[in-house]
């Protein structure tokens, strides 16, 4: 039986992970079949360094089975054989997704491309050339918030025969062109469709009524909504970001029916969370974040600024200050609120995030009637792109009434406007669920899958 070490490289050559260093000074005497558990528990700890250390030590370990089992298995041509190559570039990218994290929190973006190039080489089969390409075109996307190298990229591979989901939700968010909602459906089906994994299967259900909603059928989008929430509780076994996820799906449906019941049952779903799991800065931050959104839909403003700012103190994030802004002017304190938003930096903001931006002076404005807020909220809803008739008629509708807008408007006028502020501010679902979360960390840890 072949063992490991007949297949690992020189001493001196390259290393299998990547890293550019030799193979002696790298994973040579430290890669396991450990290591990836090893790499999750670091990263959610926060120990980024260590955490890269692992996940490389992983990649070789899997790259040597590659090679030892795999492609000699190939050579038999047992059909097994070719489940088996499956398996491995579905590992394979799960890791890849872990590596770009490691080389994000770890400020060492610039080094990850030449890392993809070696990588690239890893596995013969084009399969494994779209995770290539999809990781090139998160890396333009995320990294260097460059939409149009990022669209580049991820048209190197023929979508139209993609089944691979990480790729086809990264080609529906840097399309530089509208495609038409039954084109965007059927890439939404394809994803659920080609990810075994429950709480994907949850969150791009949510995206699939969330479509319907900004289309104005909000009824067919919250039921479609309601059906994978009930789905996924009747399942026997549920995973950490599939949790989060259920959390998330009944805060939006909650939005969108004004259920705050619902809001309730995220809440304490996102609050079981924090005590029941181990999570990154990051990802407690996007708990902590997401608490506060629900306290201010609810209109419990001081406990969402509370929640807001404990945020903050785990990881600094101009979008949290967005909404805390919300909270901060609904609570009587404009001045506050008016400087956060004046020394926000938007420039890395996408398209949504922009949206929220803008939504938030004009809550200013409508409160403040202060000529500067209802001109700063005007040119701010006027920059905002969106091609969705939910987003639309909203934006619309806020510059209409802020053009009318005048100091002598009475206080009930501008009750009603609020009440419908904050319907629909949260839409948009966070992108980055599948594979690989940036902004907002928080992985499925599975069992590694073993030889």
């Amino acid at each position: 039986m072949n063992t490991l070490n007949n297949f690992e490289p020189g001493h001196k050559h390259p290393c299998l992970c990547g890293s550019g260093k030799r193979f002696k000074r790298c994973c040579l005497g430290k890669y396991s079949s450990r290591a990836q558990n090893d790499a999750f528990k670091e990263f959610n700890n926060g120990n980024y360094k260590n955490a890269l250390e692992h996940c490389r030590h992983h990649i070789t370990w899997y790259l040597l089975c590659h090679r030892a089992h795999t492609i000699p298995f190939l050579s038999s041509g047992m059909p097994e054989a070719e489940e088996l190559l499956r398996i491995d570039i579905l590992a394979m990218a799960d890791l890849v997704d872990l590596l770009h994290l490691c080389y994000f929190r770890n400020n060492i973006s610039a080094d990850f491309p030449d890392a993809l190039s070696f990588l690239e080489h890893a596995i013969s089969d084009p399969r494994w050339n779209v995770v290539i390409n999809y990781q090139k075109a998160l890396w333009y996307l995320v990294d260097k918030n460059d939409r149009s190298n990022a669209y580049q990229e991820i048209s190197k591979i023929d979508i139209k025969e993609c089944d691979y989901a990480e790729a086809l939700t990264l080609y529906l968010d840097v399309v530089p062109d509208e495609i038409s909602f039954t084109d965007k459906q059927s890439i939404i089906d394809r994803i659920i469709q080609n990810t075994t994994k429950e709480s994907y299967i949850l969150q791009y259900t949510i995206v699939k009524g969330i479509s319907f909603c900004l289309i104005g059928e909000v009824d067919k989008g919250c039921n479609i909504i309601e059906s994978a929430i009930n789905h996924y509780k009747e399942l026997d076994e549920h995973s950490i970001y599939g949790d989060y996820m259920l959390a998330h799906a009944l805060e939006t449906l909650g939005e969108l029916r004004n259920d705050k019941h619902l809001i309730g049952d995220a809440i304490e779903l996102y609050k079981r969370e924090i005590d029941a799991n181990s999570y990154s800065p990051s990802g407690l931050a996007m708990l902590l974040k997401s608490i506060g959104d629900c306290y201010l839909f609810i209109s419990d403003y001081p406990t969402a600024i509370s929640y807001y700012e404990s945020s903050l103190t785990k990881e600094s994030n101009d979008l949290t200050r967005v909404f805390l802004s919300r909270a901060l002017v609904n609570n009587g304190k404009l001045y506050e609120c008016r400087k956060m938003l004046a020394t926000l930096k938007i420039e890395k903001f996408n398209d949504a995030n922009k949206y929220d931006y803008a939504i938030s002076w004009a809550i200013l404005a409508l409160l403040s009637l202060e000529q500067r807020d209802i001109q700063t909220a005007k040119a701010r809803l006027k920059e905002v792109k969106t091609s969705d008739y939910l987003f639309i008629r909203q934006r619309d509708n806020y510059i209409i009434e802020l053009l009318e807008l005048t100091a002598k408007e009475e206080q009930s006028f501008i009750i009603k406007a609020l009440g419908k502020l904050n319907r629909y501010v949260t839409l948009n679902p966070n992108f980055f669920g599948i594979g690989l979360n940036i902004n907002n960390i928080i992985e499925d840890i599975e069992t590694n899958k073993s030889k």
